[in-house]
């Protein structure tokens, strides 16, 4: 059991003035065969530093959230420990409750969380609690969050406020803020798309050709009459992954044609096109 020698208050959200937003940012990973999400802040825009987010996570196209680790399992941040490890909605005291038996996890339970891991929701709830007598101690800037496994490839991954039941994002001073989290493809690129394999059944053939031929000059960011709809750009036949369905692609799929992509793991690319 870890002794608490500060009070321990849940913070409240004072009104927001002029939200100042903190970023959040992806990076995906294939390990052993597996899909990991790493997700990191940014605050150096806000020019302050968060005491607590609060935010959802839901993924597309039939994927789950399978687990969550990497996270700071020490509640106080210090030196050398820096970081956000409160977790609200998790956290259990022993019977003195000035002791913390279990610190609990970033993956916030009732009222009104999203279902949580095994599903395509999750609502995180993270905070930090430093010796303000010893700016050393408090989390830097900018730094890594938790990361995730998720199910499957080819899912977005979008982020939203959880500004009603937690609170969205809390600065240090007690003002609120807002995210930056922009729209995220998880893992493209794993395992077939960078070899040309656009329908992802691990043969790179004609349907595959037909497919980039219904897509081909769609532009991200830019349908045919010139506004940010995305309409008709489609990222699976976007095969070099820089934002134009063009020529490039055809020739990665041409030089791949008639192969194989079961068991090939060309990497990952992250979302939007060209980042």
């Amino acid at each position: 059991m870890k002794k608490i020698v500060v009070l321990f208050a849940v913070f409240a959200l004072a009104a927001p003035v002029y939200a100042q937003d903190v970023s959040l940012n992806f990076k995906t990973e294939l390990i052993g065969g597996e899909i990991w999400v790493t997700v990191s802040y940014d605050a150096t825009a806000a020019g302050k530093l968060p005491r607590g987010f609060a935010f959802d996570m839901q993924l597309d196209n039939g994927a789950t959230f399978e687990a969550i680790d990497s996270y700071k399992e020490n509640v106080f941040s210090v030196a050398g420990d820096k970081g956000f490890g409160v977790y609200l909605d998790t956290i259990f005291f022993g019977p003195d409750p000035n002791t913390i038996d279990n610190a609990g996890s970033p993956v916030a339970v009732a009222p009104d969380a999203l279902p949580g891991i095994g599903s395509d929701g999750v609502t995180i709830c993270m905070a930090s609690l430093w010796d303000p007598c010893d700016p050393a101690n408090a989390p830097d800037p900018t730094g890594d969050l938790f990361r995730v496994r998720v199910s499957k490839d080819v899912t977005a991954l979008t982020c939203t406020e959880d500004d009603d039941t937690r609170g969205g994002v809390v600065f240090e001073d007690g003002t609120a803020g807002g995210l930056d989290a922009p729209g995220f493809m998880v893992a493209w690129g794993y395992p077939a798309f960078a070899y040309g394999n656009g329908n992802g059944d691990a043969i790179i053939d004609g349907s595959d050709f037909l497919l980039m031929l219904k897509h081909f000059k769609k532009q991200y960011g830019v349908d045919p009459v010139g506004t940010t709809a995305n309409v008709d750009y489609n990222p699976a036949c976007d095969f070099n992954f820089d934002g134009l369905i063009d020529g490039s692609d055809f020739l990665i799929m041409v030089s791949h044609f008639k192969e194989s992509t079961v068991g090939v793991y060309p990497g990952y690319k992250t979302w939007p096109p060209g980042s």
